[in-house]
C-alpha cells in the first residue's frame, strides 16, 4: 500500500511504499533527504490531507550505520509532478548533487574548457618565450665565469716556466740591429729600467771613479724614455743612486754626485749583490761591473738556483772572467772586458 508525502524543500508530492513509514527517503526532484512520519496517510484517500515530510536533521553518508538502520528499503516512488517513474535506487544511497566545476586555465572541460585551455597554453608559451633570452644570457655568464675560474686554477697549478724574459735589441725591418742604441762600455742599454751594479769593495778602488763617470756619461747620452739607477754593492754600506726611484736622461747632474764621490772599501758578496738587484721592481736589465779576480764557478750555480728572469750583462775591469761571461750568456746578456785605458777613452780623455 502506497503512502504520500510532500517535500518541504520543493513541495513535490511523492508516493512511497508503505515500508518507508518512520524511515528516510530522498526527494526525486531536488534530492533532499526526508524523514517519513509513521502516521502518514495512504495514497488515494479521498480528500485526505497531504503529509509534509520532516527535514532530515543531519545528512549522513551511505556508510553511516544510522542510515542503514533507518529504513533504506527497496521500493518504488512516483512523483506527482511528472509521469517519469523513479526507481527504488533513487531513494537509497544516491550521492548529493555536486556544484559545477570551475574551469581552470589550461584544463579542458567541454568546448569552452578547450578554448580556455588553449588560451592559457598560449599565454604560458608566450611567457616562456619572453624569458628565453634572459635564461640564455644567464647560462652564458655562468659558463664564462666557470671557464675563467678553471683557467686561473690551471695557471696557478701549472709549473712556472724558468724562461728568461729579457729585452731584445731593437731591429730594422731587415732584422739588422739598430746602430743608434745607447751603449755603456760596449754593452747595449735595451731595457726600460737599467740598473748598474758596481762593486764597491777595495778591489775596485783604482778604477771605481772612472766607472762612475762612464755611467753618468752614458745616462746623459741615453734615451729619454729609459730609467736609470746605480747600486753600489758592499758588505758594509751598500748605496743606491738615486736614493729612491729612478733617474732620467734629463735629470740634474747632481743626482749622480753620491756615485762619483763614493770611496770603495771593505769586501763584497757578488751573489747577494745580484740577488738584491733582481728584487728591485721594476727592472729588466742589470749591468754588473767588477774588478775582482776571485770569482769561482760556484757563483754560476748559485745564480742559476735563484731562477732570475732578468737580463744580466757583465763587465770585468782589467782581468777577464769566465764566470761573468757564462752568467751573462745564460741570462741573454753580453760580456765585456775593459781596461783602465778603455775607461779613459770612453770619456774622450
Amino acid at each position: 500500500m502506497a503512502i504520500v508525502v510532500q517535500c518541504f524543500q520543493c513541495s513535490s508530492v511523492l508516493e512511497l511504499d508503505d515500508g518507508f513509514r518512520g524511515g528516510v527517503a530522498r526527494c526525486s526532484n531536488c534530492g533532499t533527504l526526508l524523514k517519513v512520519p509513521k502516521d502518514v496517510g495512504a495514497a488515494g484517500a479521498p480528500g485526505g490531507p497531504r503529509n509534509p515530510a520532516m527535514p532530515q536533521p543531519r545528512p549522513r553518508s551511505a556508510s553511516d550505520p544510522g542510515i542503514s538502520s533507518g529504513g533504506f528499503r527497496s521500493g518504488s516512488a512516483h512523483s506527482r509532478t511528472g509521469d517519469t517513474p523513479v526507481s527504488s535506487g533513487a531513494f537509497s544511497r544516491s550521492p548529493r548533487p555536486r556544484a559545477p566545476a570551475i574551469p581552470q586555465p589550461g584544463v579542458s572541460s567541454g568546448r569552452g574548457g578547450a578554448q580556455m585551455g588553449a588560451a592559457g597554453g598560449d599565454q604560458n608559451g608566450s611567457s616562456l618565450k619572453s624569458k628565453q633570452p634572459l635564461l640564455l644570457l644567464f647560462v652564458f655568464i655562468v659558463g664564462a665565469i666557470f671557464c675563467v675560474a678553471v683557467l686561473v686554477i690551471v695557471h696557478e697549478l701549472s709549473p712556472k716556466s724558468t724562461q728568461i724574459i729579457a729585452p731584445r735589441l731593437p731591429v730594422t725591418p731587415n732584422n739588422n740591429v739598430v746602430s743608434n742604441v745607447p751603449k755603456f762600455l760596449g754593452i747595449p742599454m735595451v731595457g726600460t729600467h737599467v740598473l748598474f751594479a758596481i762593486d764597491g769593495s777595495a778591489a775596485n778602488s783604482d778604477t771605481f771613479t772612472l766607472v762612475a763617470e762612464n755611467i753618468e756619461y752614458a745616462v746623459k747620452h741615453g734615451i729619454s724614455s729609459q730609467h736609470y739607477r746605480a747600486l753600489i754593492w758592499n758588505n758594509d754600506n751598500g748605496v743606491s743612486v738615486p736614493n729612491r726611484g729612478w733617474a732620467r736622461r734629463s735629470s740634474n747632474s747632481t743626482v749622480w754626485k753620491p756615485l762619483t764621490d763614493y770611496v770603495p772599501a771593505g769586501e763584497s758578496d757578488p751573489l747577494q749583490m745580484i740577488l738584491r738587484c733582481t728584487k728591485i721592481n721594476p727592472v729588466d736589465q742589470v749591468i754588473v761591473i767588477t774588478a775582482r779576480e776571485d770569482l769561482t764557478d760556484q757563483l754560476i750555480k748559485q745564480v742559476d738556483d735563484l731562477q732570475i728572469h732578468v737580463r744580466i750583462d757583465a763587465i770585468s775591469v782589467n782581468t777577464p772572467s769566465t764566470v761573468l761571461a757564462q752568467i751573462a750568456d745564460e741570462h741573454n746578456g753580453v760580456y765585456q772586458q775593459v781596461s783602465t785605458i778603455d775607461l779613459q777613452n770612453a770619456l774622450g780623455n
